[in-house]
């Protein structure tokens, strides 16, 4: 029972019977507790989450794994399974994570990796010591509108916080120089003045609830950055090539939660989103977009007439539309596969992103810090490259604002198998019956509808009964009443991602 402002952070409750939080007992206390701060925390298959809650009563819940219904508190979180390790059934590569507790370790592919507060893991298997976010965002770098290079950036000013569970104070240092006096974990790091050209690396120790300090002789560290007054950066960040019936914002000047219609005044375009970053607005006169490198003036912005300001999102209607408002390029995306090319105005390329087979009303955009993983990444259904080094993931459609990867299930087992290049839209939890059975996949939620039915038979082809082979389909695009009879399959060596 919490009966004033009470924390939770970095921790999980799984498998709860009871309200995991309650702000009233009915004869034990005089009154309902105030509210409760909430961070970096997994509630998994329980329940009630919070009892007792009044209209008085302050709760802010940040960055955590919480029914969606409670996303309203705060933000950063989601509504998607953890993926621990399980110790009994797991290879022993994963499960040994396991065998220091009982369990609650975080599988490779969790959502909740990177996703808790300053990029920790949510949950209570984390780093000791402080952690450190808010560096500028490395993306860009700057002589001219260019491929991102990490650790550059225009400004002249930071403010970096520095926190960790249990973590009440810290002391930070510059480069390598004095220790700053103690302060509150409440207290940013501002940075100001900062020189052009000069690079910044922030090292912090930590003070801990129960008095004990980081050793100085092995600070937290900071990423590092460097500035250039100069620079400036416009790239390719989100797409949608298959709007169907919309499950992401309402654009062009009215943004909504997820879950409502992507649409612009009733119709539903493809979708692409710019973002821009420099020291000043940027003039778009003479820039190009287009889906076809062999034809890269097929949208040129007229002169004049569109500036960008920094931090921007652009929201470009893919589509022939007249009648309706926004910018639209004259030509539409193929969900199939194809790519997207950003040219200055003198034909050199700026950015570009391919991709394969898409799904219906999810987009794909850039996630993660400054993308050290790969330019190659899962975009829908299909390979990909980008020329940024930033990783493209499956998100949820967020035009015209920061972008929000989908969860995704357990992909470890299977890149085990086969390679971590191989592309996966989902995970399904569940087994395939091996005398036949029906298929329908459908789309994430809020929507949950069918994307396709259809069943298939052990019965088709002996070798796929057994005998090593995968049935595959003949012809992907084909209509889908087709998918249910066996002359529209063929048995095949199983080469998942290809």
């Amino acid at each position: 029972m919490l009966k004033y402002q009470a924390q939770l952070q970095k921790s999980w409750w799984v498998d709860a019977n009871k309200a995991v939080l309650y702000f009233d007992l009915a004869g034990q206390t005089s009154g309902p507790g105030r509210g409760a701060y909430v961070d970096g925390t997994i509630f998994w298959n329980t329940g009630l989450i919070f009892d007792k809650v009044t209209a008085s009563t302050d709760i802010t819940v940040n960055r955590s794994i919480i029914p969606v219904e409670w996303h309203y508190l705060g933000r950063g979180n989601i509504d998607a399974d953890p993926i621990f390790v399980e110790p009994n059934t797991d290879p022993p590569w994963l499960a040994w994570r396991s065998q220091v507790a009982t369990g609650f370790h975080l599988r490779p592919s969790s959502p909740a990796i990177g996703a808790g507060p300053c990029g920790l893991d949510m949950g209570a298997y984390v780093p000791g010591g402080a952690a450190i976010c808010g560096e500028p965002d490395p993306r860009f770098r700057g002589d001219r509108l260019a491929p991102a290079q990490a650790g550059v950036t225009h400004r002249t000013d930071a403010a970096l916080v520095v926190g960790g569970p249990g973590i009440t104070h810290y002391k930070y240092s510059v480069n390598g120089g004095l220790w700053s006096q103690e302060r509150s974990v409440d207290v940013p790091i501002e940075l100001t003045n900062l020189l052009n050209g000069q690079s910044y690396t922030v090292y912090a120790i930590a003070k801990n609830s129960a008095g004990f300090w980081q050793s100085e002789e092995s600070p937290s560290v900071s990423r590092t950055w460097t500035i250039n007054v100069s620079h400036r950066q416009l790239l390719i960040n989100e797409v949608l090539a298959i709007n169907i019936s919309g499950s992401g914002t309402a654009i062009l000047a009215v943004f909504s939660r997820a879950g409502s219609p992507c649409h612009n005044q009733g119709t539903f375009p493809d979708l692409i989103e710019l973002y821009y970053d420099g020291p000043a607005s940027f003039n778009l006169s003479g820039i190009s977009i287009t889906d076809n490198p062999d034809s890269p003036m097929r949208f040129v912005f007229p002169a004049g007439t569109t500036f960008i300001k920094p931090g921007q999102h652009l929201v470009l209607c893919a589509d022939s539309e007249t009648t309706t408002s926004g910018i639209h390029l004259g030509f539409t995306l193929n969900g199939a596969g194809e790519g997207v090319y950003l040219y200055d105005k003198n034909g050199v390329l700026l950015d570009s992103v391919e991709f394969g087979l898409q799904l219906p009303d999810l987009s794909i955009g850039r996630i993660g810090y400054n993308g050290q993983t790969s330019a190659r990444s899962r975009l829908g259904g299909g390979r990909s490259r980008s020329r940024a080094a930033e990783p493209w993931h499956l998100t949820i459609p967020t035009f015209g604002r920061p972008n929000v990867a989908q969860p995704l299930g357990n992909l470890a087992a299977f890149q085990s198998i086969y390679r971590t290049s191989t592309n996966v839209a989902g995970e399904y939890s569940g087994s395939l019956s091996n005398g036949g059975e029906n298929i329908i996949p459908k789309l994430p939620w809020p929507l949950e509808a069918a994307i396709l039915r259809f069943e298939y038979s052990d019965r088709w082809y002996p070798t796929t009964d057994g005998g090593g082979n995968s049935l595959m389909i003949y012809d992907p695009a084909a209509h889908p009443a087709t998918w249910t009879q066996p002359e529209s399959w063929q048995p095949a060596t199983p080469t998942p991602g290809w």
